[in-house]
């Protein structure tokens, strides 16, 4: 989550380190116009996004840590953040800075397309954001304005980091029906996508236009983006992603890890690492007979969450509403969600 350092210091507020003085900068950029065109946006965000949510913010607000699949792990324990009290308590008090004006009410709407154009609008308007880089939001012209912001004090006086499930080398990448004439070579293709050099233009696009030799060092390195586009923009359009394996022995002898990954990285390590609250799901394989019993679950409960997420966000009523929520969520069989995740935990740890 980043916040617009030039107009803290144009009204003379120093960096929040708390919830309450994050909301507080947030009212103060509504309050006193700090865009200076009557259109200042203090919060926007994308919920749901994988790399604009705000999952960190209802763990300050409502101290359970997050993530976009509301499946955390704390102490070996599976749990379902989305009916936790903690989760109620974020969202209470989310509507109420919705009413206050802070939060973008094209937040549960926008697009990427959209929400990247905020950032660059032709007057600087957006006090705060959540992304995975500032540069890729507003621009390299205006990167220097924003900074990030510290894992925040909670309500509660404690400091909590939400840890997605996200994985860097992950299941279902690639796949052969028995449509395919030729499953030999078809395979002998797949192996080929994962060899260290393939696997390095699979995740960062072709030798010669995002990639360059360093005749120094025998490694593969970024070519600088050009001027006005991002590396993210530009990896965007140029690399399929996938199927790839970049390892840690690869980034020693084939690839050079991005500058930008690089430096994430260090943010994570010094910022956010000492205060993760709960730890990922793992890539843990589930039988075909869990797979059944979970699918549908999960995509209704995910569909009911979001949508009740962002009418209590904007319209309020979640007091009256919360207990039948939960009740409908456990109807669908939510605790048996939870029980296979758990169950499917317990067994990868153990074999482990």
């Amino acid at each position: 989550m980043a916040i617009n350092t030039a107009w803290l210091d144009k009204l003379g507020i120093p960096m929040p380190k708390t919830v309450n003085e994050l909301h507080d900068a947030l009212l103060a950029f509504k309050n006193r116009d700090a865009s200076g065109t009557g259109k200042t946006i203090p919060l926007s965000f994308m919920p749901g996004s994988w790399c604009g949510d705000i999952v960190d913010l209802i763990a300050a607000l409502g101290g359970v840590p997050d993530n976009m699949d509301h499946r955390i792990v704390q102490d070996g324990k599976v749990s379902y953040t989305a009916t936790q009290d903690g989760y109620k308590k974020a969202l209470q008090t989310l509507h109420q800075w919705y009413q206050e004006g802070l939060i973008d009410p094209e937040s549960f709407s926008q697009d990427d397309k959209a929400y990247l154009a905020k950032g660059k609008a032709g007057t600087e308007n957006l006090g705060s954001f959540v992304w995975w880089e500032i540069k890729e939001m507003v621009g390299a012209d205006r990167a220097s304005d924003y900074k990030l912001l510290p894992v925040l004090e909670g309500v509660d006086g404690k400091r909590r980091a939400s840890q997605s499930n996200n994985q860097e080398i992950a299941r279902g990448a690639f796949a052969v029906t028995r449509a395919d004439k030729y499953p030999a070579a078809t395979i002998r293709w797949a192996d080929h996508l994962y060899e260290p050099i393939q696997s390095a233009q699979a995740n960062w696009g072709p030798i010669g236009e995002t990639l360059q030799k360093d005749p120094a060092t025998g490694l593969l390195t970024q070519i600088p983006a050009p001027a006005g586009t991002s590396e993210g923009e530009r990896r965007q359009k140029v690399a399929p992603g996938g199927p790839k394996a970049n390892t840690a022995e690869n980034f020693k002898n084939v690839v050079a890890p991005e500058p930008r990954a690089a430096e994430r990285q260090k943010t994570v390590q010094e910022n956010y690492k000492p205060f993760a609250a709960n730890d990922g799901y793992p890539p843990v394989p589930l039988s075909n007979e869990e797979i059944q019993q979970i699918s549908t679950i999960e995509s209704d409960a995910a569909t009911i969450v979001k949508q009740s997420t962002a009418k209590w966000i904007v319209s309020g009523g979640i007091e009256n509403e919360w207990d039948g929520y939960v009740s409908q969520l456990k109807n669908i069989g939510v605790d048996k969600m939870v029980e296979v995740y758990q169950q499917a935990y317990d067994r990868y740890k153990s074999n482990s």
